[in-house]
């Protein structure tokens, strides 16, 4: 975009552009902790990935890739663990690496036209809006449709488990983020990929990322089992390194094992190649330690990709072929060497054993699977329930403790589907599988004619085999986990299929399909519209009806209040709840009077009375009728009372609002961080 734009353009770009820092600015305050440590750590580190954005795209997204993988654990260094939420830091980056690639495009708009000239924006585009009308009711689903049926987002409970809409609403936009980041990482990323320069760089950086990994991950087997991870993992004596966790370090090196090797066959710098072999020793090393039995099956099954597609291809005499076999065949002995005898100790070591115990009829298909089975009956449950829409995205881990009691199965453990497919089918129905199975078909395609055109005397065909042999052992781990909240799982995946597309680099011949894309643009477009519509109709039904949170409640028989915290006793003994700013509850068979205790304890009460409204709602809790408008400027129990005229007998939901709240911590110096109301007692 430059200075002779029309006016109009430039204030649509500069409405964008601010539409995005106020959101970017409203995720991070909702979702990044707030802490001043991490903080000093973290944003040096955005805030130079989106300025080197900004100024050249190339130079943030090597930033990007470098530091995308050194960044994920860095909150367990800060004691933010996963049980408090927050939003992914590969996430965040990104979202400031797109930031800066905004700002880049205002003076290089040609940035932008390479995307959408590739011959997968389409199917792509279309993936993302289904992702986005399916997150968007699915928001509404947990919002209780507010503001058209509910007066407010309030805390209800969406489970058996007692998660909260809050958690629930977290769980789609991390979820929607996983697919949609991803996606415009790749396309940001292959315009990139297609220059040789370029793509030096960017597999230069990303390999001493890497290595820089795999360093820490030394540190944590051999020195400092508990440093950079959290508890839950040190128990297990898993090593994550500095990735989210260590199934996700698991995959990355699975995959990335592949690459590297290609990159040694590649790369004339004898400097360059040993920094390839160090890679792959390393990655050896660690692998026992990661203590993942699907990652050790997806570097076996990418190891057999390359080594085929090796000797399909390759130029080498039949002589270097073999020793390149029994190279392949030494790392693999190596591998299992480390695993059984090297590492008997280790939680790989362990769990291979586990796995002969089956074959010996020593233990239960269950146990072999650890849960996998339960997870993937549950996801198979909601595809039949809802095969068109499914439950909508990131409500998987919301529906598994439903689903699972609904089955008369143990339903205390939640996760994701653990199965990549069975995921999106769950998630998104019919429609989300054939648009990802035209994603993947489209791909495969292109790379196979680039199988079939490239040179065997290019060095570019071992990156491409690199590639497609670690996409081959993403495959294999997508069969055992979804890695929804591991994002630099997500984006090493792309990068992966960048590399495969992007090489070898032939600009000038006419990519796969986009003829046919030319000639059929106008009834993509109708057809695409018509199915987004038609899915968004279907999911709104689904989520007024069968998956509201009032049919969820009746069949679950979930007893719905919001807005308080933890039951407590006062010195004389009484049962009481403190309220949030507002809150709500639902009384069952409230009598023909029903008197509730109320208390006030603001410090300046007595000068700032406190003013607390009663409203009868329904069962959204869409407020029907204002029962109590009361001024409390004492401290003390006073008693409300309500008649049988004014609420219901059956069943009646209330909500209080209270003017304003305080803080012990703040006002009196207590160690208590909360925001406090008003308490009502046991009615």
């Amino acid at each position: 975009m430059n200075d002779s734009l029309p006016p109009k353009r430039k204030r649509l770009f500069y409405g964008l552009l601010s539409a995005y820092v106020f959101l970017l600015f409203f995720f991070y305050w909702k979702y990044v902790p707030l802490i001043q440590d991490f903080q000093a750590v973290l944003l040096p580190v955005l805030v130079l990935t989106c300025v080197l954005a900004a100024v050249e795209a190339w130079r943030g997204m090597i930033a990007f890739l470098f530091f995308s993988l050194l960044i994920n654990s860095l909150p367990y260094f800060f004691g933010i663990y996963e049980n408090t939420p927050h939003a992914p830091t590969a996430l965040v980056l990104f979202l400031f690496l797109w930031l800066g690639l905004l700002i880049h495009s205002r003076t290089n708009p040609a940035f932008w036209r390479d995307q959408y000239s590739h011959f997968l924006f389409r199917p792509l585009l279309l993936f993302v809006l289904i992702i986005l009308v399916s997150a968007g009711i699915s928001i509404l689903r947990y919002a209780n449709f507010f503001p058209f049926l509910s007066s407010g987002v309030y805390e209800l409970k969406v489970n058996v488990l007692g998660v909260r809409a809050g958690g629930a609403i977290m769980s789609v936009v991390i979820s929607s983020l996983n697919y949609i980041t991803g996606i415009l990482f790749f396309l940001a990323l292959f315009a990139l990929a297609k220059r040789k320069d370029f793509r030096s760089k960017l597999l230069v950086a990303f390999s001493l990322s890497t290595l820089l990994v795999l360093f820490f991950g030394l540190v944590q087997k051999f020195s400092a089992p508990g440093l950079g991870t959290t508890p839950f993992w040190r128990n297990l004596h898993q090593i994550n390194a500095t990735l989210k966790d260590p199934n996700s370090f698991g995959a990355v090196v699975s995959a990335t094992f592949p690459l590297f090797l290609g990159l040694a066959f590649s790369f004339r710098p004898k400097y360059l190649r040993a920094l390839f072999g160090i890679l792959l020793l390393l990655s050896v090393l660690v692998f026992p330690s990661i203590g993942s039995r699907s990652n050790l099956l997806g570097l076996g099954v990418g190891l057999l990709c390359f080594g085929i597609l090796f000797f399909i291809k390759s130029r080498f005499s039949h002589k270097k072929k073999l020793f390149a076999a029994g190279a392949l065949i030494l790392l693999a002995v190596l591998a299992l060497g480390l695993t059984f005898f090297l590492s008997p100790g280790s939680i790989l070591h362990q769990r291979m054993r586990s796995s002969l115990f089956w074959l010996e009829g020593k233990s239960s298909l269950h146990e072999l699977f650890n849960k996998r089975l339960l997870f993937w009956k549950a996801g198979l449950d909601m595809f039949r329930d809802y095969p068109l829409t499914g439950v909508g995205v990131g409500s998987f881990i919301i529906e598994l403790p439903n689903s699972l009691k609904k089955m008369g199965l143990p339903h205390q453990s939640t996760d994701s589907a653990l199965n990549y497919v069975l995921q999106i089918g769950a998630e998104l129905g019919i429609v989300g599988l054939a648009a990802l199975a035209g994603i993947v078909g489209l791909i495969f395609q292109r790379a196979r004619r680039q199988w079939q055109e490239i040179s065997a005397r290019d060095p570019d065909l071992y990156i491409f085999i690199g590639a497609v042999s670690g996409l081959a052992a993403f495959a294999t781990n997508f069969v055992f986990q979804t890695f929804i909240g591991s994002f630099e799982v997500k984006y090493v995946l792309w990068f992966l299929v960048a590399l495969a597309l992007a090489v070898p680099s032939t600009e000038a011949r006419p990519e796969p399909g986009k003829i046919l894309q030319q000639r059929s643009a106008g009834h993509f477009k109708t057809a695409a519209i018509l199915l987004v519509f038609i899915y968004g109709l279907l999911h709104s039904w689904n989520a007024l009806h069968s998956l509201s949170l009032r049919s969820r409640t009746e069949e679950f028989s979930l007893r719905q209040d919001f807005g308080f915290y933890e039951w407590e006793r006062d010195n004389a003994g009484r049962a009481f709840r403190w309220t949030k700013k507002t809150a709500g509850l639902t009384l069952d068979n409230p009598g023909p009077q029903l008197i509730l205790p109320c208390l006030a304890s603001h410090p300046d009460l007595e000068k700032n009375p406190v003013f607390l409204k009663v409203y009868l709602a329904n069962a959204f809790f869409k407020k029907e009728r204002l029962l109590r408008r009361i001024s409390i400027n004492q401290k003390g129990w006073r008693e409300l009372t309500f008649s049988s005229r004014e609420i219901p007998q059956k069943k009646a939901y209330l909500i209080f609002e209270t003017s304003r709240t305080w803080r012990p911590l703040e006002s009196l110096g207590q160690p208590d961080p909360r925001s406090l109301g008003v308490a009502i007692g046991k009615g």
